[in-house]
């Protein structure tokens, strides 16, 4: 039922999901310290679409072609077991020590791949569409840095000793004494060095550069059918132990990392489709700094699917529509977006939005956050997201209670003395069914009771959802919608 629920990102092994579910905790209390109110299961509504290579483009896939080669001769060679991941990282230490990652470079991939293939996910053995394309990309800029920092946190692990020679040797003497800065280093140099230039030429063959447009435009283009029905999601958030595997559909490498999930302070959004099929999700994390409260969103993640058929930029609105929501509901000061993109999203077409939506913004500098501690990930560098124009701001506050006991009031003593009901029901009751009239307190009593439904209905608090338009295209909040998960 889960792996139906929440469809895997990337070939996944079942076994997964039971692992995840078995692992993981409830947490009531979360949602009650932060409650989503009526702002649960809020729905969107989109133009769909999808990607196509512009016409006249062509999409050079040399970038690809080492990834590609590696994946189809692993999956050629059948099951070999999984690799030592301390072997692994020891391997691509050494090759990074005596410079020869360029060089062994498709065998210490595969090394790598092999690892991948070991905790149940696979990878097309074709280019033969968009998404395969946008997979690969995924996976060099994405998962291979978290492969990466298992394999060299395994070796650090097993032989400390050596680890640490070797990085004295290497560094030598660059960071002294800041052992986590020295181990970020040397995996962030030997992830450079293991994707060189590809990683760059496949979002620029796809994507263009977003700081230079007109010189290295991009080459997918997103197209609305006009023809097709619209499609909707709604935002769900949650802490259930049964939505915790919502992390392998969001295909997130934190998706296992208990710690995270058990921090009151982290909750899961499951953006359910149509069918109440999960279609990704993405990470809340609320964080203090100078005194104030913020929501900060390290990691958007809806499916490849779900972004094959929704235009990333129109999504990316939806979610900051939903997370100011969330932040004016809860009172926090405002809402971020960390700047790195392998902590802010995984997929290519959404770290693409943000770069346009914020390629002429400053970014903030914040004292240090910690998100995951399996793997590692922090951030002290953030956008600060602008409120939306038409953000809504939660529910319309009705007058102050006291207002409304002294309308209550007024209204009593108007209904008995302009239109006394009470003793219409009093006269009337005997009138049509005969027999002893009701006592005059009962009378009385329904007089009160009609003024105070009456106050109540003037004075109760209303929402009313505000639509959007986006390039021609109605697309909006819907209202609030009963969860059916």
């Amino acid at each position: 039922m889960l792996y139906h629920v929440f469809p895997p990102a990337t070939t996944t092994e079942r076994s997964q999901y039971q692992r995840l579910e078995k692992t993981m905790s409830d947490h009531p209390s979360h949602l009650v310290r932060w409650n989503p109110a009526v702002i649960q299961d809020f729905p969107y509504a989109f133009a769909r679409g999808s990607y196509h290579v512009k016409e006249g483009q062509e999409i050079d896939t040399r970038a690809w072609s080492l990834f590609l080669e590696g994946v189809n001769e692993v999956q050629g060679q059948g099951k070999m077991g999984a690799p030592d991941v301390a072997s692994v990282g020891h391997a691509l230490l050494k090759a990074w020590g005596e410079n020869t990652i360029a060089k062994d470079k498709r065998k210490l991939f595969m090394t790598l791949y092999r690892m991948y293939e070991a905790q149940g996910h696979s990878l097309p053995s074709d280019l033969g569409s968009i998404q395969n394309l946008l997979a690969y990309k995924e996976f060099v800029g994405d998962r291979l840095r978290d492969l990466i920092q298992d394999a060299v946190t395994a070796f650090k692990k097993k032989q400390p000793e050596a680890y640490t020679s070797f990085l004295e040797g290497r560094l030598n003497g660059i960071l002294p004494g800041q052992d986590a800065q020295r181990d970020l280093l040397v995996r962030t140099k030997v992830f450079e060095q293991m994707t060189g230039s590809e990683n760059g030429m496949m979002r620029r063959e796809l994507f263009g550069d977003p700081q230079k447009p007109e010189k290295d435009p991009a080459k997918l283009e997103y197209k609305i059918s006009p023809e097709s029905p619209q499609i909707s999601f709604r935002f769900h958030v949650t802490k259930r132990k049964a939505h915790a595997v919502v992390g392998l559909c969001e295909g997130v490498c934190t998706s296992s990392d208990k710690k995270l999930w058990d921090n009151r302070d982290f909750l899961q959004v499951i953006f359910f489709g149509e069918d109440n099929v999960a279609q990704g999700g993405m990470h809340l994390l609320v964080v203090e700094d100078h005194g104030k409260k913020y929501l900060s969103l390290p990691g958007i993640n809806p499916s490849i699917w779900l972004l094959g058929q929704t235009d990333a930029d129109q999504f990316l609105e939806s979610v900051v529509d939903f997370a100011w929501q969330l932040a004016d509901s809860w009172g926090l000061a405002g809402v971020w977006i960390p700047t790195k993109a392998e902590i802010h999203s995984n997929r290519p077409p959404l770290q693409e939005a943000i770069a346009r939506r914020f390629v002429s913004t400053e970014p903030t500098k914040t004292a240090k956050h910690i998100l995951s501690h399996q793997p590692s990930y922090e951030f002290d560098l953030v956008y600060s997201v602008p409120r939306p124009a038409q953000a809504y701001t939660g529910p319309k506050k009705g007058p102050s209670r006291n207002l409304g006991i002294i309308a209550g009031l007024i209204c009593t003593s108007l209904l008995l003395k302009m239109f006394p009901a009470g003793n219409v029901l009093h006269e009337s009751q005997a009138n049509l069914f005969g027999g002893d009239p009701l006592p005059i307190s009962f009378s009385w009593a329904f007089s009160v009771l009609l003024s105070w439904v009456i106050t109540l209905y003037c004075l109760w608090p209303r929402r009313t959802p505000i639509p959007r338009i986006y390039k021609g295209q109605w697309h909006g909040r819907l209202g609030p919608t009963k969860s059916s998960a």
